[in-house]
């Protein structure tokens, strides 16, 4: 909390939950104990930790995807996408103001996951990156 507190006095007014690389696929195959709680209790508390630091100074809170083992593995793009969804679930819940889908390696990954953010959570501002 005190770094997300710090952090809103030092920022443009946008602040991103820490989400990063907390998919479903991903904690269960990292061999840690991080998937037994599961991806929407991860990210579910990283957003209401931001909430509670970012309301007071009217601050925008972002959620954030990024690339998933689903991919390397699937060949099936909604299989990705519905990967995708398992984690915008909470973001959509908790009313985050903008997504950031980032660090990716393969650009039909990055579009595969705009598309499914764009699809579960309409007119919700995106911002994307790539890691090259």
């Amino acid at each position: 909390k005190q770094w997300y507190q710090r952090r809103v006095a030092i920022t443009a007014g946008v602040c991103q939950a820490f989400t990063f690389y907390a998919s479903e696929d991903k904690l269960n195959n990292r061999g840690h104990g991080a998937g037994k709680h599961g991806v929407y209790a991860i990210n579910e508390a990283a957003c209401k930790i931001v909430r509670e630091c970012t309301e007071p100074e009217g601050a925008l809170v972002a959620g954030g995807v990024s690339q998933t083992p689903t991919y390397l593995t699937a060949t099936d793009k909604e299989e990705v996408k519905d990967e995708v969804k398992k984690q915008l679930k909470v973001f959509k819940e908790q009313k985050v103001d903008l997504m950031i889908a980032e660090y990716y390696e393969h650009v039909e990954e990055a579009e595969w996951h705009v598309e499914a953010i764009k699809e579960y959570m309409p007119g919700t501002p995106i911002c994307a990156s790539l890691a090259i």
